[in-house]
């Protein structure tokens, strides 16, 4: 159906002793269609009527209501409340004088008479009304005391009214609302926005030029159908994903340029916001444990999750992305970019380091893989062959644990007898220490974690421990390395550079940040602080004590507060000559100790 077309023929109708209603949920974007396309079309379609506007909110008397009425009629304002309406003559009010309190009190009861005259000669011919929010009425004002009264002043004199309201919610607050709506609304319209029309509204109000607005564009036409299949036509919960996805994507764009990977994230954050409005918060949080297996396995699914698979996953064909850290983020509103890269890498791990075009070593290895479906023959050549490559160092570092186990799993079960399990194990070794010592690979947590997860099993194997753990020496020092260096930028900038400085500190992770100027020897440059420098690092600290829960989250950086506590302190003892210095310095230390405090009194 078609609002504006259903409501032009309702104002060229003539003789109509009713009013219409358009209906539709909170939140589906029924004041901004109002607002910004159906009174602007009126305007221009009927030029020669007055289009008033006014809403329910906010309105506490009947005598309130015909006030607002009148004087929105007779302002030059199409929109107008009760507040503006009574700020003259209550202004006055306090004024401690007999004269112009007695003046005032003849000026209300002049008032009086003059809206009671005026409302009942008001011509309401030509008049176009519209009354938003007529479910948020005031519990001290009858329902059809406002229906009756909009009847009389404006109905029965030719005027036209367009109620605006979430009809379940009216049959719910006032008591008899079918009978009352029978007198005064012959037609019920309900508002079915076209999401693709409304978002793309929504964005060009937005008017943000920006690389992240032109992605959401690009992709308008799957949001739109995503919340329109999932029956969520609502402009909130748009909104509230616009902005909550800006985050990811700036962490996105600095990690990944594959499409597969950023519309999974988009698409399950989409998901999740979806489910998070339709009030399913706690539903989402109790089968966290079992999320997994919409995706992995075929596990017996409980009654939601059952029903989030068959639509997301199997009708709408989501490429829904389990990770806690993004659930956490849309519920919770927590966002530790380094926890969320961690898991984004982890779970797109072949994506990430499996190269597009298979090579001749790729190649060798998914065939000893695919042990059961070649022959003998094919079977050694590229066992072979994979042996041949493992120890030339060919391979990336996390492929030698496949390499070896897969191999072992070979000989061992009677597949080939070409090498033996002595003759891998030396292969590995060596391949393996050829390709850690060349240093040309990038280790990532996660990478690291999904295969200690794949292994598991396996890390009782000597040769498998050993791996994994020469892997996490080289991860642990890079780490070090990388964070140090930021941590070395950030202390540079915070002496002048306020931009430079939260862009730094919000890529670092915020909890560990005391922990990483210690470990990475940054503590020196604490003698380069100016009072600027020292107020934010002030900042940093206050974080801790603003903290709820400080025991819980900060308790591990307790020994390197203490350590930059000494620092300041030794800077303080030092700073004799300048007595502004000194005194900042002697404020920092006052609020680590107090950050100290906080962590071991606040609760677990």
């Amino acid at each position: 159906m078609n609002i504006q077309e259903t409501v032009f023929d309702y104002i060229r109708s003539k003789n109509t002793d009713y009013a219409i209603l358009i209906n539709g949920q909170w939140g589906v974007g029924k004041t901004y269609y109002i607002r910004n396309t159906l009174k602007p079309q009126l305007a221009g379609e009927f030029s020669s009527h007055k289009i008033l506007y006014l809403s329910m909110n906010g309105l506490s008397s009947i005598e309130g209501f015909k006030r607002v009425i009148l004087y929105s009629y007779i302002s030059k304002k199409d929109e107008i409340d009760e507040s503006v309406v009574n700020t003259v003559l209550d202004t006055g009010s306090s004024i401690d004088s007999f004269y112009i309190k007695d003046i005032l009190n003849l000026a209300k009861m002049a008032k009086s008479i003059f809206e009671m005259k005026k409302l009942k000669t008001l011509n309401a011919i030509n008049t176009i009304l519209i009354i938003d929010d007529l479910e948020r009425v005031s519990k001290k004002i009858s329902l059809e005391d406002v229906l009756g009264t909009i009847y009389d002043i404006f109905i029965s004199n030719g005027g036209k009214v367009i109620f605006v309201a979430f009809e379940e919610e009216l049959k719910k607050r006032k008591k008899k609302y079918e009978q009352i709506r029978e007198k005064y609304i012959r037609y019920a319209f309900d508002f079915l926005p076209d999401m693709k029309e409304q978002i793309s509204n929504y964005l060009a109000l937005n008017n943000e030029d920006s690389a992240y607005t032109k992605y959401v564009q690009t992709n308008l036409e799957s949001i739109a159908t995503i919340m329109d299949k999932s029956n969520h036509r609502n402009l909130r919960t748009f909104s509230f994903y616009y902005e909550i996805c800006r985050r990811p994507y700036l962490l996105l764009n600095g990690i990944t340029e594959k499409p597969k990977i950023i519309d999974s994230i988009f698409k399950t954050i989409l998901v999740l916001v979806i489910e998070y409005k339709k009030g399913m918060e706690n539903s989402i949080e109790n089968e966290l444990p079992n999320m997994r297996s919409l995706i992995y396995s075929e596990v017996k699914e409980s009654e939601y999750l059952g029903g989030f698979k068959s639509h997301y996953i199997g009708i709408l064909g989501i490429p829904f992305c389990y990770l806690d850290s993004l659930i956490r983020y849309v519920l919770h509103g927590i966002f530790d970019s380094e926890v969320i890269e961690k898991e984004i890498r982890g779970h797109f791990y072949i994506d990430f380091v499996i190269p597009k075009i298979e090579t001749e070593e790729q190649k060798a290895l998914r065939m000893i893989a695919d042990f059961r479906i070649i022959e003998k023959d094919a079977l050694e050549k590229y066992l072979m062959e994979a042996i041949a490559f493992t120890k030339a160092g060919s391979y990336q570092l996390g492929t030698y644990i496949e390499i070896y186990s897969n191999a072992k799993y070979l000989v061992e079960n009677g597949y080939t007898a070409i090498v033996s399990v002595s003759d891998i194990e030396s292969a590995v070794r060596l391949g393996f220490s050829n390709a850690i010592a060349r240093d040309d690979e990038e280790l990532t947590e996660s990478g690291i974690f999904m295969i200690e997860d794949s292994y598991s099993r396996l890390k009782s194997d000597p040769i498998i421990s050993e791996i994994l753990e020469r892997m996490r020496e080289k991860y642990n020092r890079a780490k070090i390395g990388k964070e140090g260096e930021k941590v070395r930028k950030l202390l540079e900038a915070a002496n002048s550079n306020d931009d430079e400085f939260r862009t730094i500190l919000f890529s670092l992770n915020s909890i560990k940040i005391f922990e990483n100027i210690v470990n990475s020897g940054a503590l020196q440059l604490f003698e380069q602080l100016n009072n600027h420098g020292i107020y934010w690092i002030e900042s940093l600290v206050r974080e801790i004590i603003r903290t709820s829960n400080a025991k819980q989250t900060y308790l591990s950086q307790v020994p390197y507060l203490e350590t930059i506590l000494e620092k300041v302190d030794e800077l303080s003892s030092i700073s004799k000559e300048d007595q502004m210095r000194k005194k900042r310095l002697l404020d920092c230390i006052a609020i680590i100790n107090a950050a100290i405090e906080h962590i071991n009194n606040s609760q677990q």
